[in-house]
């Protein structure tokens, strides 16, 4: 989270499913699960690494991410029984959540969600925007004066009302931001790529391949924007 934050010039980030929020200018980390909301994901834990064929993830140090192999080596969630069965062994039904995806399964406290962290580090401010795709980005995409989708959101994200864009995914993003700036990336000073490195300018060359789009760049010694 430091990184990016530093990487992208941002005030600051949150993390696992809003359980951690950083101030990137301050630098301080606030902690927003409480002992007894630590408790009851280190149940799921200990419930998770008695379970056949489950997997830890031990780079989630406060949310859970468990997921398991099926016998051709490729990666799933534990699935609605499995997460589920989790969750009674751990005696914390009802107070944490299962967060299904399709390589993992995360659980979180149902008291802490995306939009807790966010709040915490808005302060009083209001949220330009928020994209997000999932029923998890709900919460955080109500607190938004312009809340947004990629054309990949799920049905919850759909029910919710918000502005679903005609791309998915990372293109979508771009959408929602061109709707907030009011022209699309590329098109000021502000946000066009000038002077880019070789490897920079490949990288962004693979990265515009579908579904992401084309990027565009001005040439300095022409004068005009060049894929």
């Amino acid at each position: 989270m430091r990184e990016r934050c530093a990487a992208y010039r941002l005030a600051g980030g949150v993390a696992e499913y809003g359980a951690v929020a950083y101030d990137h200018r301050t630098g301080r980390v606030h902690e927003l699960l409480t002992q007894e909301d630590r408790r009851r994901l280190d149940r799921v834990r200990a419930a998770l690494a008695e379970t056949p064929g489950a997997v830890i993830d031990s780079g989630y140090q406060r949310a859970v991410r468990a997921y398991r192999f099926d016998n051709k080596g490729r990666r799933h969630g534990l699935g609605p029984e499995g997460a589920a069965t989790a969750l009674l062994a751990g005696g914390v039904a009802g107070t944490v959540r299962a967060i299904d995806g399709a390589m993992q399964t995360d659980f979180m406290v149902n008291v802490i969600d995306k939009a807790s962290g966010l709040r915490l580090l808005a302060g009083g401010d209001q949220i330009a925007l928020a994209v997000g795709d999932s029923a998890e980005d709900v919460p955080m995409l109500r607190m938004a004066r312009l809340a947004a989708a990629p054309a990949n959101a799920d049905a919850a994200v759909r029910a919710s009302g918000v502005r679903i864009f005609s791309r998915p995914c990372q293109a979508g993003l771009a959408q929602a931001v061109e709707a907030l700036v009011g022209h699309r990336s590329g098109r000021c000073g502000e946000c066009e790529a000038r002077q880019l490195e070789p490897r920079s300018r490949l990288l962004l060359t693979l990265l515009s391949f579908a579904p992401h789009g084309c990027w565009r760049t001005r040439d300095p010694s022409r004068g005009r924007k060049t894929p």
